[in-house]
């Protein structure tokens, strides 16, 4: 008889057999000062992991990768549904054992997660409900051109774009900092902030570099424009942060970096660039989504579920 055992540990010879996303890898999880609750679904016979998912526990609550863009339940996709099923069972007592009230699982947009559906399913089974939904954007990545896919508008963009000579390219994670910097500028020059530090870009950039990605567009020996991606799940590339100088609307050079992306993803094989979510103070912020359908996108849910043990 085939036995799957449920532990809060594995032996670092274990294996897996599915996709990973990076904010899953004990590196990523190092860079939150805070003791992490794990729990696995493995079998010893083939030192095997089938399922994983990791907690920061804060009084009553249990939160799946707050310091991530999402944190979930990642599975092998040949585990027994009734399997998945008992370990999504055996993870709610193991957090009502450590005194937990309320549980909530952060679900990455559907291409990260192996059969995201079905986890939802059976979440919802065992008494989880949608508590926000975002809308992420991914570009699927083709042997097509980038240009293929975009509106008449961006199109125009991109035409002005290559008029003024913008020199596009992949440049050294060492120049991390300047590119914070740059963006940092961007940002506020819209009024606007970014959501981490440079002391924890650089932090990131440190601890995961062959994950992280970056590109530029000069004008003139002049950034015009600016992208931080991160190479967050083996078939996905992330524009974790990305922009232009204000006084360059007109052109809008990012939309000329963006091609430079996506054929800098064809050339790795990478199949999806994900442009992220477009959720400003808890709305979707309809310009921002709209700009990133007419760069071809296709929107993604991205839910977060939420059970309160003892109702």
């Amino acid at each position: 008889m085939v036995r799957y055992s449920f532990q809060q540990h594995v032996p670092p010879d274990y294996e897996r057999s599915y996709p990973v996303p990076l904010y899953q890898e004990a590196r990523h999880r190092a860079l939150t000062a805070a003791a992490w609750t794990s729990f696995f679904l493995v079998r010893a016979d083939l030192k095997k992991i089938f399922a994983e998912v990791h907690f920061l526990i804060s009084g009553d609550q249990a939160l799946s990768r707050p310091a991530a863009p999402f944190g979930a339940i990642s599975f092998d996709g040949t585990l027994p549904l009734a399997e998945l099923q008992r370990f999504i069972q055996a993870m709610d007592r193991a957090l009502q054992d450590l005194a937990c009230r309320t549980i909530t699982l952060v679900h990455p947009p559907a291409p990260y997660q192996q059969h995201a559906d079905v986890i939802l399913a059976l979440l919802q089974d065992a008494g989880y409900r949608q508590t926000a939904t975002e809308l992420a954007a991914l570009i699927p990545v083709t042997e097509a051109p980038f240009d293929s896919r975009l509106h008449a508008w961006e199109s125009r963009k991109l035409r002005q774009a290559k008029q003024a000579a913008l020199r596009c390219g992949r440049i050294s994670i060492d120049q991390g900092a300047q590119v914070y910097r740059f963006l940092q500028r961007c940002r506020e020059e819209r009024s606007q902030k970014l959501s981490m530090t440079e002391e924890q870009i650089l932090e990131l950039i440190r601890c995961c570099p062959d994950a992280i990605r970056l590109y530029t567009a000069e004008q003139e020996n002049s950034l015009a424009a600016a992208v931080l991606a991160v190479h967050d799940h083996p078939d996905i590339l992330y524009t974790f942060y990305y922009g232009h100088a204000a006084a360059l609307d007109e052109i809008s050079p990012v939309v000329r970096l963006m091609e430079h992306v996506y054929a800098d993803c064809a050339a790795s094989g990478i199949s999806l660039l994900n442009l992220g979510t477009s959720t400003v103070n808890g709305a979707t912020y309809l310009p921002l989504l709209q700009f990133k359908l007419h760069l071809g996108a296709i929107p993604a849910r991205k839910v977060t579920v939420t059970k309160t043990i003892g109702t």
